[in-house]
């Protein structure tokens, strides 16, 4: 089983992957501070023997009052709302897009290999 420095960086990563929607928009400074306040509230949600699963929730619930550091505005992106569920239907609809394109790519090369 992985030590709790370990197991800290894992769980306050993927908090922070949903609380802002993949760093979408954060600005170097941004990245930082958020990553800041994840592995804090990360540390501040754990108990003895909790799962990955439930210290990642924890730590999302902490977070949920914090606000975002200002974020930089990318032509084509919508305004970010800044609250965890917008982070979470962002992080979603990027895995969404992803999983959509490996799918594409995927049959696309199927298509090629079909003999004439």
């Amino acid at each position: 089983m992985p030590n709790f420095e370990t197991r800290l960086k894992d769980v306050s990563h993927a908090a922070w992957l949903i609380w802002t929607a993949n760093g979408l928009g954060l600005d170097d400074f941004g990245l930082e501070q958020t990553s800041k306040s994840a592995t804090d509230a990360a540390n501040n949600a754990y108990v003895e023997g909790i799962s990955n699963k439930d210290w990642v929730d924890d730590t999302l619930m902490r977070l949920r009052g914090k606000e975002l550091t200002k974020t930089i505005m990318v032509p084509g992106n919508p305004p970010a709302h800044n609250s965890p569920i917008n982070s979470i239907v962002a992080a979603a609809k990027t895995a969404h897009e992803l999983e959509s394109a490996r799918r594409k790519a995927t049959r696309d090369k199927a298509i090629q290999r079909l003999p004439l």
